[in-house]
């Protein structure tokens, strides 16, 4: 199930003017702004960032691969700020505290901003059943969820690219890591909404540049053709 996201590419900068510069070269559909990678930026500079691109906002959490650590205070109010500006989506982790969550979530439905919620483990893939309990709980009050993990195992492999067949067009979810970077592509030949490209800076172990999530995407294509004929 395609859509008019498929390719998001980070944007990794610590002032707005490096945003912005970074935004308008970026490849891709949407730009991922990093909030927690910038020193400051005030609301006039996110409805102008906003308005440049498609734009996703993110403020990550330390341990699920944030650039600086923050309270939950700080980054309730960064993210409630830049709701405001009106992007296309904003990203809110699963298990960030349920009131926190809630009130994000009704903010981005009042200003018409789709959610993403998100869950990032680079130590390790949890057991299927608590990725199900994820999903489910994920799919209750967003528009898409986004699980990403390292895996140890096939299996977990397995148990990660399961969520994206259960609900194609709705999950993304593939492993991290260079030996895992092709769970990537496959997440969006499985029906994943969209997938997370390399931008001018690497926000994670086997991202993979716009092109050349294309061309694999491509190959892929043209080798089933060639089964059917």
């Amino acid at each position: 199930m395609l859509t008019e996201e498929r390719f998001i590419v980070p944007v990794v900068a610590k002032t707005a003017a490096e945003a912005k510069e970074q935004s308008l070269k970026a490849e891709g559909d949407v730009v991922e702004l990093r909030l927690d990678a910038m020193e400051s930026v005030t609301p006039e500079e996110l409805r102008e960032l906003t308005a440049l691109r498609k734009t996703l906002v993110t403020d990550r959490r330390k341990f699920e691969g944030g650039f600086k650590s923050q309270t939950d205070t700080e980054r309730f109010d960064a993210i409630h700020a830049a709701i405001e500006a009106k992007p296309w989506a904003v990203d809110i982790e699963i298990q960030s505290p349920r009131i926190f969550r809630r009130k994000l979530i009704q903010l981005a439905r009042d200003n018409g901003v789709k959610v993403i919620s998100s869950y990032h483990n680079y130590n390790k893939t949890p057991p299927a059943h608590k990725l199900l309990e994820m999903l489910k709980e994920g799919l209750s009050d967003s528009d898409y969820v986004k699980i990403v993990c390292t895996p140890e195992s096939e299996d977990d492999v397995t148990a990660l690219l399961n969520l994206v067949r259960l609900r194609p067009g709705k999950v993304a979810a593939f492993g991290l890591g260079e030996k895992y970077a092709h769970t990537r592509i496959l997440s969006l030949k499985l029906g994943a909404p969209f997938g997370y490209a390399k931008g001018t800076t690497s926000t994670a172990p086997g991202q993979m540049t716009v092109e050349e999530m294309k061309k694999q995407l491509a190959e892929g294509i043209k080798e089933k053709q060639g089964k059917k004929a």
